[in-house]
């Protein structure tokens, strides 16, 4: 009976050894796996921060897209405007 006491100690000890090593085990992954959540949360932040860059960029070209096409627009109408004024002015004669 002393030896099967003793087996079932030994068999207790080794389940509390493996238990041990699964907790060291699952605790290392479980800092690996906090690192990278950390590393793809500031990956998020920075390409956060380049959208933003670039939907400003994105305005900022929509304006002077919208301005030179304005440009060309009134540019258009002045040069129509002094086509009218000099046939009006060879209808004249000077």
């Amino acid at each position: 009976m002393e030896n099967n006491s003793l087996d079932s100690f030994k068999l207790l000890e080794s389940k509390i050894a493996k238990a041990a090593e699964m907790v060291a085990r699952l605790r290392e992954e479980k800092k690996k796996y906090e690192d990278e959540n950390k590393e793809l949360k500031d990956e998020i932040k920075v390409l956060y921060n380049k959208n933003e860059e670039l939907g400003q960029k994105v305005d900022t070209l929509q304006n002077d897209n919208q301005n030179r096409n304005d440009f060309e627009r009134v540019r258009e109408e002045i040069g129509t405007r002094i086509e009218a004024m000099l046939e009006k002015l060879d209808e004249i004669d000077i």
